[in-house]
């Protein structure tokens, strides 16, 4: 009679044990899915420094009446948005093994040739730190797939890909929240700045003035929406940093429940996020 109430209770354990595993990897499954999504946004954010400059040299073009220059310089822009497109792959493959890893599901994984991608005129964007950085989220990527992780790696994937993570998020955060940012600050006080000095053109008729202040305020709103998905990715990526800490901090405790207490509320929070900058996007 002991012997089967010992069975049973052994039962129960082992049973409760494979529930809480299932639904914590479940959660990492949905966080990791989520901070894709969120991470994505990158891509239909509508804006970049090329464009910034491309727009800016016409500007001058009209301005000047200049029909011949229709090359702009704009390579160090072009730098810019590479160093920003290498590390943006580089966070959605590190999510991406981590959303197969979470799922037991490693085939079927595209691994970016980054090695073939890299030249030195991108990497003179990124600081040395960053370079590291991006070397080793890499690597933890590949690690995924070469060392055939299984559920009980995730903790070792988390750890591996913190710091770097980190650091590759905060690069791109920088890039777009403050130096894109300020490049479009830019751009609005040059339109009007030609604004003005097309007014005091005395020749010009109403209809005419009228035209300009209207084709003003139709590129600074432009600009000041373009601002505005910026300042709501940024909460986003700034979100990813916070819940990556939390699922990395549950997995260095013992405690695997603490899965199922943090990583739903970081994962509403990243959705209402999401939200907020497809509602912004729509506008």
């Amino acid at each position: 009679m002991v012997q089967k109430f010992q069975g049973k209770l052994l039962l129960v354990i082992l049973v409760s044990f494979l529930l809480i595993g299932c639904v914590s990897f479940r959660n990492v499954n949905r966080y990791a899915n989520a901070s894709l999504i969120g991470l994505q946004k990158f891509e239909v954010l509508g804006t970049s420094f090329k464009q910034c400059c491309i727009e800016n040299c016409l500007s001058d073009a009209i301005q000047t009446f200049d029909l011949e220059n229709n090359i702009c310089p704009c390579s160090s822009s072009e730098k810019a948005d590479q160093a920003m497109g290498l590390t943006y792959h580089a966070l959605k493959n590190y999510l991406t093994g981590l959303a197969k890893l979470s799922a037991n599901s490693l085939k079927n994984i595209d691994l970016i040739p980054f090695s073939n991608s890299i030249n030195d005129s991108i990497l003179i964007s990124l600081s040395s730190d960053q370079m590291t950085a991006y070397g080793a989220i890499t690597q933890a990527f590949s690690n995924s797939i070469t060392q055939k992780y299984r559920k009980q790696k995730l903790r070792v994937y988390l750890q591996n890909g913190h710091e770097p993570f980190t650091q590759l998020v905060g690069f791109l955060d920088f890039s777009l929240s403050q130096n894109l940012k300020e490049t479009l600050e830019v751009e609005k006080l040059k339109r009007k700045i030609d604004t003005f000095n097309l007014l005091k053109d005395s020749t010009l008729s109403t209809w005419d003035r009228q035209e300009a202040v209207s084709d003003y305020y139709a590129k600074v709103r432009d600009i000041e929406s373009l601002e505005k998905r910026l300042v709501a990715y940024s909460r986003i990526l700034s979100h990813l940093v916070v819940g990556h800490q939390q699922l990395v901090g549950s997995f260095d405790s013992t405690d695997l429940n603490r899965l199922k207490e943090v990583l739903p509320q970081a994962i509403h929070a990243l959705e209402d996020l999401i939200i907020q900058y497809n509602t912004l996007q729509a506008l």
